[in-house]
């Protein structure tokens, strides 16, 4: 074999071995988005990095919350979960990651009122709606406003916490 073969052989060889190194190193990165995200991130990286890939489907459904199989199947990431503490919390992911939608009831000024948050990234509320069970719209304070947004960030902290320890025992 000439040198030009051999030189051509031994490139080919490193950037085989540099692919291959870079994509196992790539998976292993991956792997680990929740944790990163649950010891380091926010609120809201917490819940883009759970929610917008099918990757956590199987340990979701371990941890004891339901995910909709057609939803991760036709859009490829979670679209909703919904927590198991008192109030249920549902969250929707937005298709572009830069909101999510929570909704649930809850009694406020002995009254049944179902709230609806749009939280941007910051998990502050962007849009709110809250009703009362004949669909009328609810004035609420804002003390009442952050007193809900606080149950959310509870239930929420609460179902990524047993998520992580499904995940990393």
């Amino acid at each position: 074999m000439s040198a030009k073969g051999k030189r051509l052989l031994v490139v080919i060889t490193l950037l085989g071995i540099t692919t291959v190194c870079s994509v196992i190193g790539y998976h292993v990165y991956r792997r680990n988005d929740f944790k990163r995200a649950y010891e380091h991130g926010t609120l809201f990286e917490q819940l883009d990095v759970l929610m917008n890939s099918q990757r956590y489907v199987t340990v979701i459904e371990e941890a004891g919350y339901e995910v909709a199989k057609v939803d991760y199947v036709m859009y490829n990431r979670i679209v909703t979960l919904t927590t198991t503490g008192t109030p249920a919390i549902t969250i929707e992911s937005s298709s572009d990651s830069s909101a999510f939608f929570v909704t649930f009831e809850t009694t406020e000024d002995e009254q049944e009122v179902s709230v609806y948050f749009e939280l941007d990234g910051d998990f502050n509320i962007v849009y709110q709606t809250v009703r009362d069970a004949q669909g009328n719209d609810v004035a609420i304070t804002t003390t009442q406003q952050r007193k809900l947004l606080n149950i959310v960030k509870k239930e929420v902290r609460k179902m990524l916490k047993t998520i992580y320890r499904t995940i990393y025992p």
